[in-house]
């Protein structure tokens, strides 16, 4: 089975796909055995029609959560900010997207998140001790 979807042409596709398309590998990585190829704003995938049909819901699950804004920005002040904390609280020498989670958590999702019984995974790559400092400092 082949299928195109068609991303409307107002949307960012960073919002859909992720930085440096995280979320589009995540699901080719995901789903091996389907070919998922983008041209500008059209998705084509072709496979096993079950498979198909599930990324189908999942792309357009991706699609309404950037339509409702559920996507959460945090400035790199933050992030810097969070690194520091980190490591000064939990002694972890974190990189930059390590700390994004707790740094949305802490910052534009704590009014949501108050009160609630919260986890944060913070996952990320390594980061080398002169990289490190160029952030922090």
């Amino acid at each position: 089975m082949s299928i195109e979807k068609i991303i409307p042409v107002d949307k960012e596709l960073v919002n859909i796909f992720g930085v440096n398309d995280q979320n589009l590998k995540y699901l080719k990585d995901r789903f091996k055995k389907i070919k998922i190829n983008v041209r500008g704003n059209v998705v084509y995938i072709s496979g096993d029609n079950g498979q198909t049909t599930d990324i189908m819901k999942i792309l357009d699950e991706m699609l309404s959560m950037a339509e409702r804004g559920e996507i959460i920005e945090i400035e790199d002040q933050v992030m810097v900010q969070t690194m520091q904390q980190m490591r000064d609280r939990l002694n972890l020498f974190v990189e930059p997207a390590c700390a994004a989670s707790l740094g949305a958590a802490l910052g534009p999702l704590r009014s949501e998140l108050c009160g609630k019984r919260v986890g944060v995974l913070a996952c990320g790559s390594n980061i080398s001790a002169d990289r490190y400092l160029h952030f922090i400092t």
